[in-house]
């Protein structure tokens, strides 16, 4: 885990536009479980970014999974584009 936690030291330091700490940790994070074949429960409030960057997303609704797919398809979604990602 020596690379994932290099990635996540160095993404401390730089400085993403738009991107808060956490997501820049969650994106390294990410990253470095597609080297090592982990997968990361990642919950976010910036559903836009999530999916852009997400293998297969969940979209949940009062607890209950009402959409499942990969990130782009789910950001291709009409419903999904109008409910939760703001048109």
């Amino acid at each position: 885990m020596d690379i994932l936690n290099a990635l996540i030291a160095f993404l401390n330091f730089v400085f993403v536009p738009g991107v808060a700490y956490g997501a820049q940790l969650a994106l390294g994070a990410l990253i470095g479980s597609c080297v090592y074949g982990l997968s990361i429960l990642m919950v976010e409030q910036n559903a836009r970014q999530a999916l852009m960057i997400a293998n297969k997303g969940y979209v949940l609704v009062q607890g209950r999974n009402r959409f499942t797919d990969t990130g782009a398809a789910l950001m291709a979604d009409p419903e999904v584009r109008r409910s939760f990602l703001g048109g």
